[in-house]
């Protein structure tokens, strides 16, 4: 969505050959170095108003003030997650939980992916249950019976960052990309 944005300035104001319309892109630089290389080719010296290089450098994962790795900045997840779509490489997406059996001393966590696999999981689907000795707190019994609840969330893992929690990346994603195009709108 960010490369059309780019493409629709660049088009608007130029008749662009088959080849030149393959090497227009909205780049997403870690550093200030790949921005300055970026910047530095003739697409984006010459195809490009001084004002939508200066906001498509305002929102780079290296200009990002709150962040310290570039890498975690949301543009940067979104770039990836295109990117790996595009070569429609595999996606290992997959289910993990805790649970909390004692609030009183340390969680006790148990990972259910074995008891998960090939199971499609639900809001509220029980996937495994589990019972546990463990002696009461102050007591002489070796029997604690409990009430748990498991959650687990939808993970999706980015070479070089980690797991990041699916829906709430989704979220981020759109709302960043939405003030993305916000900028790049009102610098065209």
């Amino acid at each position: 969505m960010l490369d059309h944005a780019i493409y629709f300035h660049v088009s608007s104001r130029l008749n662009l050959t088959p080849r030149e319309a393959q090497a227009v892109s909205f780049p997403v630089c870690e550093t200030q170095h790949q921005w300055s290389s970026w910047r530095g080719q003739p697409p984006a010296q010459q195809w490009i108003t001084a004002e939508f290089r200066d906001a498509i450098e305002s929102v780079q994962p290296f200009a990002a003030k709150n962040i310290r790795n570039p890498r975690h900045a949301t543009i940067h997840a979104l770039s990836e997650l295109a990117n790996i779509d595009k070569h429609r490489a595999f996606h290992v997406v997959n289910y993990s939980g805790q649970v909390t059996f004692d609030p009183i001393s340390e969680p006790l966590t148990h990972s259910f992916m074995g008891a998960a696999k090939g199971v499609v999981l639900t809001d509220g689907a029980v996937v495994a249950t589990k019972r546990l000795l463990r002696p009461l707190n102050g007591s002489h019994s070796n029997r604690w019976d409990y009430e748990a609840l498991a959650g687990y969330t939808e993970a999706i893992d980015l070479p070089g960052v980690g797991a990041l929690p699916l829906l709430g990346l989704c979220d981020l994603m759109v709302k960043v990309a939405a003030e993305v195009l916000d900028k790049l709108e009102q610098a065209h």
